[in-house]
């Protein structure tokens, strides 16, 4: 075994070990288990794909199933985490309530709660390491690859390289799962509608200096005051309505941000109620995973057509043998159903790979 893989191997120890005392101390109800979550709706993707993979289900209905999994999957392993979670504070309370001691429920708190960090501790290094031999591969700077020779010759890299980019997307839906969860759909849109006032803002301020008589009276006055500055007059207006147009857009921006303020505070208040917190977190990481399942499978989309040219074999490599990833990118969904090239990359680049 080489240097780096011994280092390797050093840090995924320690991370998980620090994870299992913590989570051994701490308990699962007072820790966040989005590490096995993760992982493990990860892995069940992975294997799913790879079933599909196996029975030769095309791309177009195994692309379908395998975004459907990866959000199902996600939200599956959540609810375990949540069940779990709950169904410790609910024999915790009963417990502390007839003034006995925890015993058996207090080691299964402890218990879950060493397995749910030192997974993500596991996780953690596993990510930055990962992403540090792929970064180094894909640079193709021939010093970083020789380095590290015994880790691309190794086992565990062979078995693990065609899944990197699996985990990675699935690490993308993942995070806006959790996000949009988090937040719901409610604080997201209202989010979007602060953006389009603060911009409406700006439009109203211009077009109220600029396209009425209404603060005409105060830009020529203060242009007077610019005539020490600047000399010409035309000049001077028209820099008064700029400054004037800059002052009507931050007060109107104070408006706004003080109803997006109380807004919140509202949308916050109806969260509070399970049965609202729950329908709308639901809607928010489906509508916030949609959006960026899709802007994966666009940007995949764009480089699809080259993926057999010479110049993208290194990436191509990564993402051809995977159970994910080739539904985005050499399998690409959206080419799949007929979407033409946003760009015309394969006769940019055929003739010179």
């Amino acid at each position: 075994m080489g240097i780096a893989n011994i280092i390797n191997l050093c840090v995924l120890l320690l991370f998980s070990l620090t994870g299992l005392i913590m989570g051994l101390v701490k308990g699962f109800k007072r820790v966040k288990s989005w590490g096995s979550d993760y992982f493990l709706s990860s892995l069940a993707t992975i294997g799913t794909g790879a079933i599909l993979i196996k029975c030769n289900v095309n791309a177009k209905v195994g692309g379908i199933v395998i975004i459907a999994c990866a959000i199902a999957y996600m939200f599956l392993f959540m609810g375990i985490s949540k069940l779990v979670r709950s169904l410790l504070e609910r024999a915790f309370e009963r417990r502390e309530d007839d003034m006995r001691k925890l015993g058996g429920v207090g080691v299964v708190n402890r218990l879950f709660g060493g397995y749910a960090l030192a997974v993500k501790g596991f996780v953690i290094a596993a990510i930055i390491l990962v992403l540090f031999y792929t970064v180094a591969d894909l640079s193709g700077v021939a010093s970083l690859k020789n380095a590290f020779a015994g880790v691309y010759s190794g086992g565990v890299w062979k078995v693990l390289k065609p899944y990197i980019f699996d985990f990675i997307i699935l690490g993308v839906i993942n995070l806006s799962v959790r996000h949009g969860y988090s937040n719901g759909l409610s604080s997201a849109l209202w989010g979007l509608a602060v953006l389009g006032l603060v911009v409406g803002s700006g439009f109203v301020a211009y077009n109220l200096v600029f396209k009425t008589t209404l603060f005409g009276g105060a830009a020529q006055s203060f242009s007077l005051k610019l005539a020490n500055v600047v000399k010409n007059a035309d000049i001077a207006l028209t820099a008064a309505k700029w400054i004037l147009t800059a002052i009507m857009f931050i007060v109107l921006a104070i408006v706004v941000f003080v109803a997006s303020f109380f807004v919140s505070r509202v949308i916050t208040f109806a969260r509070a109620d399970s049965a609202y917190y729950l329908v709308d977190g639901i809607l928010g990481a489906t509508v916030l995973t949609l959006i960026f399942i899709a802007a994966m499978l666009f940007v995949g989309s764009i480089f699809a057509p080259v993926s057999d040219l010479g110049f993208m074999a290194p990436f191509t490599g990564y993402c051809s043998g995977g159970s994910v990833c080739r539904y985005f990118y050499t399998e690409n969904l959206l080419t799949q159903f007929g979407m033409p090239a946003f760009l015309p990359l394969r006769s940019w680049f055929a003739a010179t790979a």
